[in-house]
Formats: C-alpha cells, structure tokens, sequence
C-alpha cells in the first residue's frame, strides 16, 4: 500500500461522488422548492457543514472535522425525525421544531443574558449583545405558565440525539434501518472530543503518543472513515429528500455503491489499526 498514491485515488473518488449527488440533489430541490421550504433548512446545514469536513478532513485537521461532523449529524437525525414521522403529523412537528422550541430555548437564553449582564453592566457593547435577549417579566411569566419545567423537559428529551435515535430504530423495527442505533457510538466518541472530557482529550493524546508509523495507521483510518461518513450523510440526506417528496430516489441509490470498487483497498487501510494487538480503547 501506498498512502500518497491511494490517498489521491480513494479521495477523488469519494469527492466526485458527494459532488455528483449535492448537484443532483440541488437540481430537484430548486424544482421543488416550495415543498420543501420547511426543511430545506435542515438539508442547506447538513450539506454545508459536510462541505467543511471535507475542507478539515483535506487539511488533515480529523479531529476538528470529527467536532464538525457530529453536529452535522445531529441535525441529520432531526430531519430524518421529521421525514418518517407520518405525513399529517409533519405540519405539527415542524411548528414545535421552529416555534415551541424556540419559545422554551427563548427562557434560557433570557436567563443567561441576565446573569451576564450582572457582570458587564458597565459596558455598552455586552448591553447590546445580551439586552436583545432579555424577556420582560411579563413574557417570561407568560411563557413559563405556557411552558412549565415538566413540558420543557418532554419535548427537549422528545428532540433530543437519543430521543430521535430511539424513535427512527423503533419506526423502522425488522428492516435494516433499525441499526441507526449504530450512530451514537459515533456520535459519543465525537461528542467527547467536542466537550474536551477525560475521554476526548486523551483520544487526542494518545494518538500523538505512538510512534511514527502506529500514529500514520491509525491516522488514515480515522480520515478515511470521516470520508465515508461525509459520504454517507450526504446521500441518506438526499433519500430522505426524496421521500420527502415521494419521488424515486434511483440515482442516489446508484451513487451510494459507486464506490464499491474501492472497498478492499480501504478496508486494508482500516484494518491495520485493529491488528495492533496493544492497541487499546481509544481506537
């Protein structure tokens, strides 16, 4: 194996592919966009934070891309929450996501601007920052009797990684989309890196404490699976797109084994890492 050979090879290809379908899938969204104004927010996020993986990911930046990516999927589940949801109910989901949430987040963010502003009262700039924030008494009495603790509560833990998780492998029980389980592991280990815990930063360490070529092999598996995951987003977005909006979703189904011919040439790369029988529990 050759890594600068391969590298070159193995990303264009899955470059081209992500191209290929965010052009197709921007063509049928330009088509139909006013059935889609709703969650083409959703879609827009997805997408550009995966075009900015891709920059990380080519400027060997894997950790930041990882941080990158697990807030690309977080926001993935919640349109693929919003897509399987039977279609009556959609109108009712879409309103919590954009307007109750909003409200419940709205309480928050007013009592952080109040303790902030405790500590920066003499400075114009903070007014200006955290003055817009703030509820008046009457409109946060208004919306906690609106919303109280106990409703908050349901509806973030309804909207929440875990929750959607929970619903999308249930709704799809017996077919082999209940194994989207299989994302929060992915999601842990990325969330650990984000919040800079125990875990997260001795991922990091670890892998600059290994020698040059355990460090180099472990590295191209985690850029190569990021590729794959940039990959994978890319398309299940646009499947959910077109059952969105019922149409057939051939083309992407095609693209998403177009790459197949590249799969012994990665998996060589991906088992190296997991033949290091010292290597330990921050693969």
């Amino acid at each position: 194996m050759n890594w600068k050979i391969d590298r070159e090879l193995i990303e264009g290809a899955y470059f081209t592919a992500i191209n290929a379908n965010n052009i197709e899938l921007f063509k049928i969204i330009d088509k139909n966009y006013d059935k889609l104004k709703e969650v083409f927010p959703f879609i827009e996020y997805v997408i550009e934070r995966l075009c900015a993986a891709n920059t990380l990911i080519q400027a060997e930046q894997v950790w930041d891309a990882d941080i990158i990516i697990r807030s690309t999927l977080e926001t993935f589940v919640k349109y693929a929450f919003i897509v399987e949801t039977d279609e009556p109910e959609r109108p009712i989901l879409l309103n919590e996501f954009w307007n109750d949430l909003s409200e419940i987040y709205s309480i928050k963010l007013s009592e952080q601007a109040k303790k902030n502003l405790k500590h920066t009262s003499n400075s114009d700039l903070h007014w200006l920052a955290y003055n817009p924030l703030l509820l008046s008494e009457a409109d946060q009495e208004k919306l906690r009797s609106k919303w109280p603790k106990s409703i908050r509560t349901k509806i973030e833990q309804k909207w929440s990684f875990s929750g959607i998780i929970s619903f999308l492998s249930q709704k799809n029980k017996g077919t082999p989309l209940e194994s989207i389980e299989f994302l929060t592991h992915s999601y842990r280990m990325s969330s650990h890196i984000a919040h800079g815990d125990e875990i997260g930063i001795n991922m990091i360490r670890e892998r600059k404490s290994r020698v040059d070529h355990e460090k180099q092999a472990v590295h191209i598996a985690h850029h190569l699976r990021l590729l794959s995951d940039c990959f994978s987003y890319s398309i299940m977005t646009s499947f959910y797109t077109m059952q969105y909006l019922k149409l057939d979703p051939v083309f992407f189904l095609d693209l998403s084994t177009s790459l197949k011919e590249f799969d012994p040439l990665i998996k060589q790369y991906h088992m190296v890492p997991f033949n290091d029988k010292i290597y330990d529990k921050f693969k």
